[in-house]
Order: structure tokens, then sequence, then C-alpha cells
């Protein structure tokens, strides 16, 4: 039954539909009683929009989730690719490959952040995991950029399970932390989500300018640049100023 690539696809999609409206259904819902004001298109375009200038904290705040994600993003939709033409995986193993590697990460990035999450509460501070999680990330996309077997793509990708184990316990926390405006929270967490989604869309768009570089295949390239965008994250959370 699951051999089926349709099955496969609806499954999920059926379970999350499921979980959705149970939650919708059992959620209390909070229900405003004073009348809102009437929706403009000027109203509407501005709940995509909160000025850095205004509050340079969440600008700054915006800046390093946007960077992260792209460090995190851009290689992910050629990691297929990367096996094949790097480390010489063959197409019917590839499928293993992947879950394994998913596996590694994943597995490594749960325990990881639920053990900072903890860590980061206990000590008040949030800055330096992320600082942490950026160093860490780009010595995986290092790691990756120099493997010449699979044993050292597993390390690889393992270190990239700890950086984002780390990134993850306090990114939330750090962002919520510096919304400007309690009225409008659901906005500007709205602002703040483009931050994340916006990479994981012009990333993997834009890596096939750096994998032209030389040969066609210069994953070289590629890991450099997500690596640097990562190290950019140390620089750009330093500007936050009104979180620790």
């Amino acid at each position: 039954l699951f051999g089926d690539a349709v099955i496969r696809f609806l499954v999920p999609a059926l379970a999350a539909t499921a979980l959705v409206a149970l939650f919708t259904i059992t959620l209390p819902d909070h229900r405003v009683a004073e009348r809102l004001p009437r929706l403009t298109p000027r109203a509407f375009l501005g709940t995509f929009w909160t000025s850095p200038r205004e509050h340079p904290d969440f600008g700054w705040m915006w800046l390093t989730r946007f960077v992260l994600f792209l460090a995190l993003f851009t290689p992910v939709s050629y990691l297929a690719f990367y096996l094949g033409d790097r480390i010489g995986i063959t197409a019917g193993a590839l499928a293993g490959t992947l879950a394994l590697l998913t596996l590694v990460e994943y597995g490594i990035s749960s325990l990881t952040s639920s053990l900072c999450g903890r860590l980061s509460d206990r000590v008040g501070r949030r800055k330096p995991f992320v600082i942490a999680a950026a160093v860490v990330m780009a010595v995986g996309m290092v790691l990756l950029a120099t493997a010449d077997s699979l044993a050292g793509v597993v390390v690889a990708q393992a270190v990239q399970g700890l950086a984002t184990g780390l990134y993850f316990a306090v990114d939330v926390a750090l962002c919520t932390s510096v919304l400007p405006d309690p009225d409008n929270t659901a906005k500007d967490l709205g602002v703040i989500n483009i931050a994340n989604v916006l990479p994981q869309s012009i990333g993997p768009a834009f890596a096939p300018l750096l994998l032209a570089i030389g040969s066609g295949q210069n994953y070289t390239a590629l890991y450099t640049f997500t690596a640097l965008c990562a190290l950019g994250g140390i620089l750009v959370v330093a500007r936050v100023r009104s979180a620790r």
C-alpha cells in the first residue's frame, strides 16, 4: 500500500488535516469584545511589515533568523544530488542513505534542543546559544564541503543536528522577547515567520548559481556560502540589545 507514491503523500496530509481539525474543535477560542476597525488594503499590506527603524531589535532578530535559515535550507534540496555526484551513492541506495542522514540529524537535534532549552531557561540567556549554533552550523557546512565518504557525511549531519538543536532551543523564545507591540503579537510573529519561509524559497533557487561555478557541480562553493551565512548570523544577533 505504501509503495504507491500517491498514498505516501496522501496519508500524512490526511493525518495533518485530522489533527488540525481536532485542535480547532477542542481549543477554546478567545473572542474579542470590542469592535475591530475595518481592514483596508493598506492595513492588510501593513500586516507584512514591522519597521526595523522604529524597532531595531526586532529587525536584527528578523535578519538573524533569515541568514541562519538561509544557511540551513539552501543546500537541503541538493543533498540527494550531492550524495550521488560527490559521494557516489547509487540511485538504489539513495533513499536509505537519506533516511539514515535524516535520522541522525533530527535525532541529535531533538535531544540537543530539549537539553539546551532547559539550560537556557536556567541561565536566563538566549544569544550565546544562537552564537554557538551558528559556529557549529558553519563547522558542519565545512565538513560537508570537504567530505569524501559517507562516513564523513554522517559526521557532518550529526554536527548539523547539534547546531539545529542549539538554535531551535532558543529561537522562538528570543524572537518573542523582542516583539514590539503586545497588542499585535500575532501580526509581528507572522512577520518573523517570513524570515524562515523566505529563505526556504530563494535559497534553493539561488543555489544553482553557486553549483555552476567551475565544474557545474561545485558543492564546495555551495557549502562555503552557507557557512558564511551561518557566521553572519553571529554578527547580526550581536546587534540585538534588549535580549541576553
